[in-house]
């Protein structure tokens, strides 16, 4: 059980350090940057922004007659 806690731990922080560079790089080009709301909406955006067209197309094909 401790080793597969370790590898789920591993997969994990993969997973939330790529994701954390995701969100503080600079536009410009500039590497990590200081400014990291726009990569926090962006990661947002990335996530929520799928779901939303699907429920959204979900509830157009229930509400029309199509």
């Amino acid at each position: 059980m401790a080793v597969g806690a370790w590898l789920v731990v591993v997969a994990e922080s993969l997973v939330a350090a790529t994701l954390w560079a995701l969100v503080h790089l600079d536009p410009e080009g500039e590497a990590m940057g200081q400014r990291t709301a726009h990569g926090y909406i962006f990661a947002l955006n990335l996530l929520f922004r799928p779901a939303i067209l699907v429920f959204a197309a979900f509830f157009a094909l229930r509400f029309c007659d199509a």
